[in-house]
């Protein structure tokens, strides 16, 4: 792995940068368009009349108007008119129960829920929110980082110098924070600690890195080493290793003279480190290279696939993703090819039988427990979403359903996905 304590979350920001909710768009920035809904027969459902309009999500969608984002219901009723410059979806994605969504006006941020109802009124002055994470979220204001609650009421105040930038929040109750001598001047020299809901330091600042906890656990460097401790700061497994992970299923990937290793909750090795590189378990499987050449191993370090390829990855404990020769197939447990190594790339691993084809330039659908395959001829297959896949033809915007038969003809200029039986779709003007 590139980055052994890669716990990045994406925020899905609208009105900024990144559009994460439509992930895929036409060049609207130079052309002009107007937006609207379909249904899966085609179908005008919601009018093209917005600049921009995102997927729904409980039964909302958010649009822009005249530079400016609000809310409409599946009629097309407006529920929040547009007056928001940055909205930002900072749902806790383990808890899609209280879903909360930040906007801003007048750089001033607030928050609502589902219904479009204000949970905090826009008078929160920060430079952004992170996701909530454990019940809180983190606020960055000129000041430092601090932490709102679900209510939107700062319940530690933006002092400290920065958070996990892994994970930005809490988890099992504590989060990862540290402090600098003098952040003014970026002085001194900065160490981390953990802190609890009501900002009181739990575990001191004396580590030079520290990652969430994850099953009771935590990784920190020290001197250097990372080892891991437990929630009162004490070590339980001592700081030996080059880079470590943290704790999944009891098992956590650690480096150790260059080599990588999976260790259990006393730090006993329970696969030995003797990998170039190795991959979180998938299904009990996964996939680690050894001289320069990937295999699949089981959970007590057993090859099931030999080393032989150029890479690997596990998709499930029935199927491998391999490279050969720079092109990529399908292989079972046993290693025999169910789909051969013929294309440029494979992705997006649906049901745990169908997977979007890429050979050159074109794009098509392969199905693994079956005979039916979508020929790679479309210029875009992003994913399947309730059982249809928006494809692009010659510059323009289609649907097909899970057998390649064409349900809403090439037509728009730009599209999303169907997201609760609507998509949106750009019109050129």
């Amino acid at each position: 792995m590139n980055d052994r304590l890669n716990h990045f979350s994406k925020e899905n920001v609208i009105g900024q940068e990144l559009h994460s909710s439509i992930p895929f768009r036409g060049n609207s920035s130079v052309r002009k368009m107007l937006y609207g809904y379909i249904n899966n027969q085609g179908e005008y459902v919601i009018a093209p009349v917005f600049d921009e309009a995102e997927c729904f999500i409980d039964g909302i969608a958010c649009v822009k108007v005249n530079d400016k984002y609000g809310f409409i219901s599946k009629k097309g009723e407006f529920l929040l008119a547009p007056q928001f410059d940055c909205i930002v979806d900072i749902t806790d994605d383990t808890d899609s129960g209280s879903r909360r969504i930040a906007v801003k006006t007048n750089n001033l941020w607030g928050l609502i829920d589902q219904k479009c109802n204000f949970i905090k009124e826009p008078i929160i002055n920060a430079i952004s929110i992170g996701m909530f994470r454990d019940g809180l979220a983190s606020v960055i204001t000129e000041e430092g980082y601090g932490f709102i609650n679900l209510k939107g009421e700062l319940v530690i105040n933006p002092t400290l110098y920065s958070i996990d930038w892994r994970y930005e929040g809490f988890s099992e109750g504590l989060a990862a924070v540290s402090f600098i001598e003098s952040p003014q001047t970026h002085s001194g020299e900065e160490t981390w600690g953990y802190i609890n809901k009501q900002g009181i330091i739990e575990i001191d600042y004396k580590f030079e890195e520290a990652c969430k906890f994850s099953e009771g656990l935590a990784a920190v460097r020290l001197n250097n080493k990372w080892g891991y401790i437990n929630k009162k700061g004490t070590f339980i497994i001592d700081p030996i290793y080059d880079a470590a992970s943290g704790f999944i299923n009891g098992m956590a990937e650690t480096e150790i003279e260059g080599k990588w290793g999976y260790i259990d909750k006393r730090g006993d090795f329970v696969i030995e480190p003797i990998f170039d590189s190795i991959e979180e378990f998938c299904d009990d499987v996964a996939a680690v290279r050894i001289n320069g050449r990937y295999g699949i191993i089981n959970s007590v370090g057993k090859f099931i696939i030999e080393p032989r390829f150029e890479n690997a990855f596990a998709i499930s404990n029935e199927f491998i993703q391999v490279r050969v020769k720079e092109k990529e197939g399908i292989i079972n447990m046993a290693g025999d090819f169910i789909i051969l190594p013929v294309y440029d790339n494979l992705y997006g691993f649906l049901n745990r039988e169908l997977m979007v084809t890429v050979l050159g330039e074109k794009y098509g659908v392969i199905y693994l427990h079956g005979n039916v395959n979508i020929e790679a001829s479309f210029d875009s297959i992003p994913f399947f979403r309730e059982g249809l896949a928006v494809v692009k033809i010659n510059e323009m915007y289609g649907c097909i359903n899970l057998n390649g038969e064409t349900i809403v003809k090439p037509q728009y200029h730009d599209a999303g996905y169907f997201s609760e039986g609507l998509l949106s779709v750009g019109i050129e003007q």
